[in-house]
């Protein structure tokens, strides 16, 4: 019976050994987190031929994730529809997908979870957001006048509006730029002064410095050369 007892002891103290390799500490957690939060998403907008969308070219947004790992990988969704994607480490260190929707603004959320090379498989340790834009199909009325303006852009962050809402837009853009341009051709040589200096005061205030350390020094080592000549 004692013997009984000590085999079931040890069978039960390797029971759980096995099971505490298989639990995921905090220290573990936490330095999972710790380098999930390298893990980075970017877009980049290309014209390509994509074959089993059309034989021409067409705009296609490629997403990135960089910094991926063994220890990870990525549940990559959006609030366009249904689609779920993998991304795990590649030799390139970079993962991508193709975004072929470039009609809205859509929303993309990534899940980075532990890998199965972890003690922490399946737990969720960073979710993080990124939009990708949408094609401006009225960008070219007004590019080349306002090329900076956000609604004038080619691929654009805000939701679709009507077109005589964004020739309405740019009319209010366009009168406001004027505005400022009667505004500052108006002002006065003291405002205009002022202005200069507010937009570069850190520029003058580091000119100012330089030359007063540099007339310093030369004054210092020109003082102390007379001195030691007994001039």
């Amino acid at each position: 019976m004692k013997k009984f007892f000590t085999a079931l002891l040890v069978l039960f103290s390797c029971v759980m050994v096995v099971n505490a390799d298989e639990t995921c500490s905090y220290q573990e957690e936490l330095e999972l987190r710790e380098k999930a939060s390298n893990i980075r998403a970017s877009y980049e907008v290309s014209e390509e031929v994509v074959p089993e969308v059309s034989d021409y070219d067409i705009f296609v947004i490629n997403v990135s994730l960089t910094n991926i790992t063994d220890d990870f990988y990525v549940v990559a969704t959006n609030d366009f529809n249904d689609d779920s994607r993998v991304l795990t480490k590649t030799e390139s260190g970079i993962s991508s997908f193709e975004w072929l929707n470039t009609g809205v603004v859509t929303n993309h959320v990534f899940q980075v979870k532990a890998s199965t090379k972890t003690n922490c498989s399946g737990i969720t340790l960073k979710t993080f957001t990124m939009k990708t834009p949408r094609y401006n199909e009225y960008y070219w009325e007004c590019a080349n006048e306002f090329p900076d303006y956000e609604l004038c852009q080619q691929f654009v962050m805000y939701d679709k509006i009507e077109r005589n809402e964004f020739k309405k837009r740019v009319e209010n853009y366009r009168t406001q730029q004027k505005e400022k341009e009667e505004k500052e051709k108006n002002k006065s040589f003291f405002e205009k002064l002022i202005d200069f200096l507010g937009k570069n005061i850190w520029i003058i205030l580091g000119v100012i410095i330089v030359v007063a350390v540099g007339g310093y020094t030369f004054y210092y080592f020109k003082t102390k050369k007379q001195r030691e000549l007994g001039l």
